[in-house]
């Protein structure tokens, strides 16, 4: 056991010294090989588990029922020949899909069933890029286009960022807004370097989500966090300028993050979620920093709001490139059940992540 550690470290610190000396790499950037080596060897063990409950055929609670019947939009054929203006886009004429933002959009925890795997990264079951089965079994984005084109290239399989079943789903755990430009210049890579990619001439659709980790875990230690809102809003601006400048023909679909409050409503969760809670969450759930709480909540408030206002800009309205804003995340209604208690079946086993029933009642949101 201690053999495998210390091999584990040694490997890390040894990945990690390159990371110092390369540009655009921020703190959290430093400690990504440590992590994968670790999420490697996690993912490895529980996606055994996973599967061989899958291949049984045994879908617990938190997974969505599968849907029966018909497709229930109907299936308009791509264009005849490939639009040049994205606003006389059909649905089957996106070929490539891609994400890029948090644990959300790495599907952290979605197929876990046990709190031991809250650890496994299913990206398959990402409602904004997942590739996992159909959309009877798995409502995602990417599983909705492949009925309108089955050859849609890019979507993200149970696996971790760097591997080959990550498709183009560059989204880390742990992620925060000032990661993102850095993160679209590997998700920009990642498409130009793969020859099933034609960057000139596909029609792209990217999904963005950031923000939960910077009101969870950075905002109460930042020595002036009033400067937050400032500082996402040239994170961002700095994305959509390199996804203009660098892929034509792509939409964006801008998400704000889900709002924390929610979160100070689940005082009938289990101890051991309370328990992660502070731990994971510990700018809104931590005692030591109960009296920034309502400001904190405020300013997650105005973050949703200048997402929506960023989108708008017109100049990211061009023939060959748009940003879409997704307003239904704001004020997304915790899920409930009939009695009006929150229902715990679209949570992981950490009551903060989604299920896969999670995912898929996300992306019912979306549609």
């Amino acid at each position: 056991m201690y053999g495998i550690l210390l091999k584990i470290v040694v490997i890390a610190v040894i990945s990690s010294l390159g990371c110092f000396a390369r540009e655009d790499r921020s703190v959290l950037d430093r400690f990504v090989p440590l992590t994968r080596v670790i999420k490697k060897i996690v993912q490895t063990n529980f996606e055994s588990v996973i599967r061989s409950r899958s291949s049984c055929g045994i879908r617990g609670h938190m997974y969505q029922e599968e849907v029966q019947g018909s497709f229930p939009c109907t299936i308009i054929e791509r264009s005849k020949n490939r639009p040049t203006s994205v606003h006389k886009l059909r649905p089957g004429d996106i070929d490539v899909i891609g994400a890029m933002g948090d644990s959300l959009a790495v599907g952290f925890a979605s197929e876990a069933v046990t709190l031991p795997e809250i650890f496994h990264e299913g990206r398959g079951s990402s409602y904004s890029i997942g590739g996992e089965g159909t959309w009877r079994t798995y409502l995602t984005l990417a599983n909705i286009l492949k009925q309108f084109n089955p050859n849609i290239y890019g979507y993200s399989l149970n696996s971790i960022s760097i591997e080959k079943e990550s498709g183009f789903n560059v989204a880390e755990g742990g992620a925060i807004s000032e990661n993102m430009p850095y993160m679209a210049k590997v998700l920009i890579k990642r498409m130009k370097t793969n020859e099933k990619v034609n960057i000139t001439e596909d029609w792209k659709m990217i999904t963005i989500q950031i923000g939960h980790n910077d009101f969870c875990s950075e905002v109460c230690y930042k020595k002036n966090y009033m400067k937050i809102l400032q500082e996402h809003k040239t994170d961002m601006l700095e994305v959509l300028r390199i996804f203009r400048d660098n892929l034509p023909r792509t939409i964006v679909n801008f998400l704000p993050p889900l709002h924390l409050r929610p979160l100070l409503e689940m005082t009938d969760a289990p101890s051991l979620c309370k328990t992660f809670h502070l731990f994971a969450c510990s700018c809104i759930k931590g005692l030591p920093h109960a009296h920034l709480r309502a400001k904190i909540l405020e300013l997650m408030t105005n973050w949703q709001i200048l997402d929506r206002e960023i989108s708008n800009y017109q100049e990211f309205d061009r023939e060959d490139f748009t940003v879409i804003f997704h307003d239904f995340v704001l004020n997304y209604p915790l899920f409930r059940s009939d009695n009006g208690r929150i229902d715990y079946k679209y949570f992981a086993p950490d009551c903060f992540h989604f299920s896969q029933k999670g995912h898929a009642k996300c992306m019912y949101g979306f549609l």
